[in-house]
């Protein structure tokens, strides 16, 4: 039956142009719909237009669009001289499956594009495969409705849509009511200083800041958050634990792991309710001995610096330590409090 369907299929010619209508347009509720069937059901998924991009370079477009996370369905349309080309896979945990088009047809809304223009498109497209030819097991996916995307330039990726749709998340938040929102992430959206709706947000406990270029940044707001508790600073670039955060006498956890920090400031260890500090991945050479006054520190994290000797007391003084992820270059033997890595150990 499956190979029947496969050789009617192929003798058929597929038509590849596309065609225009300049009153094309996309509604709120359109979307591409991708519509699987095999012997084990039949499943249904939207690719929604958040989940892609088009991007044009010399007389070429490319769309490109995801949808799923376990198993994720990946679409690529290329687009050139009123022709185009459609490729549909498939990714699992043990698979990546092509799929071939038996019929498709596509209308656009204009004939040229340039950057910075709106293109809306609507698509219908079939393709059958075979799972397993002894078993006559096949999967029929449709793929049909409306796609409408802004074209950007040739050095557009994936990574920037993240970036993108992360900070218009947080934009959405400070049009709202950014006085009850308690946490913050800012993570990977391609910063270089703190946005100035961050002040909105006069209650947060969580703020995650992680993946920018924070290298030249003015962090002096973060003062402002005095109901901070956890602070994330991950990858930034930072030379130097921002002052900033010295103040703040709420704050439990802090976080500056992988930046280029050589010298801790004292002012770090007047804290009086740090429990956890992440130091690793810096460029530490040791730890001043105030260090010792951070009476309630449960969590330190030094691994990745060059720090070869603790303060004289250590473990005595900092008797609520329960997890300590020490250097590679420590001698393990010199210490016979020494834990590494884990709490069980």
């Amino acid at each position: 039956m499956s190979s029947c369907l496969q050789n009617r299929e192929a003798g058929k010619v597929l038509d590849n142009n596309y065609t225009f209508d300049t009153s094309l347009i996309k509604g709120v509720e359109d979307s591409l719909s991708i519509k699987q069937s095999t012997m084990q059901g039949m499943y249904k998924r939207c690719i929604r237009d958040a989940d892609g991009f088009c991007k044009i370079y010399n007389d070429t477009i490319m769309l490109f669009s995801s949808s799923g996370i376990m198993t994720t369905k990946k679409l690529v349309i290329k687009m050139n001289k009123g022709k185009f080309y459609l490729r549909l896979n498939e990714f699992g945990c043990t698979y990546n499956r092509s799929y071939t088009p038996i019929d498709q047809r596509m209308v656009l809304n204009k004939r040229h594009y340039n950057v910075g223009d709106t293109i809306i498109g609507k698509l219908y497209f079939k393709s059958v495969a075979v799972l397993d030819s002894i078993q006559h097991l096949t999967d029929t996916i449709t793929v049909t409705g409306k796609f409408k995307f802004k074209v950007r330039d040739k050095s557009y990726t994936f990574d920037i849509l993240h970036q993108e749709r992360s900070y218009d998340n947080f934009l959405k938040l400070a049009r709202s009511r950014p006085d009850t929102v308690v946490s913050i992430s800012l993570i990977d959206c391609g910063l270089k200083k703190l946005p100035d709706q961050l002040r909105l947000f006069s209650n947060i406990k969580s703020l995650y800041l992680d993946d920018n270029d924070l290298s030249n940044a003015d962090l002096s707001m973060i003062s402002r958050f005095k109901h901070l508790k956890y602070i994330s600073i991950r990858g930034c670039g930072l030379k130097v634990v921002p002052n900033s955060v010295l103040g703040l006498t709420g704050l439990e956890e802090i976080n500056v792991w992988n930046n280029d920090i050589r010298h801790l400031p004292i002012g770090l260890f007047s804290l009086p309710n740090l429990r956890y500090l992440q130091l690793g991945n810096n460029s530490l050479t040791q730890l001043p001995n105030e260090i010792l006054n951070t009476k309630k520190l449960e969590v330190l994290e030094i691994s990745g610096n060059t720090i070869r000797k603790l303060p004289k007391h250590f473990f005595e003084r900092l008797a609520k330590l329960k997890e300590f992820y020490p250097p590679e270059v420590m001698d393990a033997y010199e210490y016979k409090e020494f834990k590494i890595n884990t709490p069980d150990t």
